[in-house]
Order: C-alpha cells, then structure tokens, then sequence
C-alpha cells in the first residue's frame, strides 16, 4: 500500500504480503491492546470486533472477518517506526505480489508536537505525494483531493487516489487527524472493483475511530 500523508514527514505504508505471513511477527507494544467483539451494528449485517491500544491512545473497529496484521509483513517493508497496527482481509484479493489488497492501517507520529498547520502542508504538498506515488506505482489519479472532515472530534482532512500498477488498478482513502499533539493517519486501500462496496464500510470504520489523553 502507500502513505500518502505521514510519508511527508516520517512513514510509509504498505498492504501485507501473505506469501511472507510465516515469519516471525512484530512485538505489541508494551501496554498490549484488547481486542472484543462487539455485537453487529444496526445499520449493518457486519460484525465489528474492537481494538483498543492504551499505550498509543487510540480505539478503532474493524471487520470480524480480518485479521489484525504484522507490520513485518507489509509489502515494501517501508516501517519507519510510525506505523502502529494493519488489518487485512486475508480471504480477499491479492496483488501480483501475493500481498492483501483490502487493508486498512493506522500510523501515528510523536516525534514533535502536531498542530492544524501540518493539515494545511498537506494540501500544499499535495504535487510532491502524487510524484512519490507514481515512483511506485504505474499509474495515480487524485480521484477526492485533500477536504476537511470530522474525526473523533478533531479537524482532520481525507483524500481519495486511484492506482495502478502492474495491470492491476486499486483505490486508496487517507485520512489524518491532530489529536493531543500526535499526528493520526488511517489508510484504507482495496482493488478499484471492490471499492463501491468497501468505500461505506470505510466510512464506518471512520466513525468508531477514537483517541484519548491517556
């Protein structure tokens, strides 16, 4: 997958490789989320399990059916230390590279205090992500350029890109949030055929999205 706005300051993001899913996983950390399941919502026949991390102030659901991720074993290995948790739908599509097409993740920066500015140089340096991309990828379309929106409470901004690469074509949502001076990036990223379907699941995923002061 990609970082599409950490990537500008520390991260980048890739989907899990299954053909790598052997090895050897990457350590919780030391304050270990929980994770529960929830009942089905109301809007939706899915079911939603929790993932609660204390050390790193955050809660997020996603899909029962996905599995919770090794940051080793995301794609391109670009782990930079800012990438806290992936989920992917193991049953799903796969890329070329044998790597989990329907994935989200979650990345946080703490190097420094965040504030509402790095919002704005993300739409600044909106030119210098796509050139970023199309390294990567065949292909990249800015499908929803960076906007405003709500998230858990907090100004966050969201942008929506298209992809392609080796024949294959995949969308990609990004989302961040200033939160307690921490920097919040949620990536989402499915094949281009399944995003009409994954594109409203995303957007609840969103939703349960929370952070805390401690």
């Amino acid at each position: 997958m990609i970082a599409m706005a950490a990537a500008l300051f520390a991260a980048s993001f890739a989907p899990a490789c299954s053909s790598e899913r052997a090895t050897s996983p990457t350590a919780l950390p030391t304050s270990a989320p929980t994770l529960q399941q929830n009942s089905p919502t109301t809007q939706t026949s899915t079911t939603f399990r929790s993932y609660y991390d204390r050390r790193n102030r955050f809660t997020i659901e996603y899909p029962e059916g996905w599995s919770e991720t090794s940051l080793r074993l995301l794609g391109d290995r670009d782990v930079y230390g800012a990438e806290v948790v992936g989920f992917a739908d193991h049953a799903g599509p796969t890329t070329d590279e044998g790597c989990y097409a329907n994935a989200i993740q979650v990345s946080i920066l703490e190097d420094r205090p965040y504030d509402e500015a790095v919002l704005a140089a993300l739409r600044e340096n909106l030119s210098m992500t796509v050139e970023r991309l199309e390294g990567k990828n065949d292909a990249v379309v800015v499908v929803e350029p960076w906007d405003e929106l709500q998230i858990a409470g907090a100004l966050g901004m969201k942008i929506v890109m298209s992809l392609s690469r080796n024949g294959q074509e995949f969308m990609a949502m990004d989302c961040v949030l200033i939160a307690h001076e921490r920097f919040y990036e949620l990536e989402f990223f499915t094949v281009k055929g399944d995003w009409a379907e994954n594109e409203p699941l995303f957007q609840k995923i969103i939703a349960t999205f929370t952070t805390g002061a401690s």
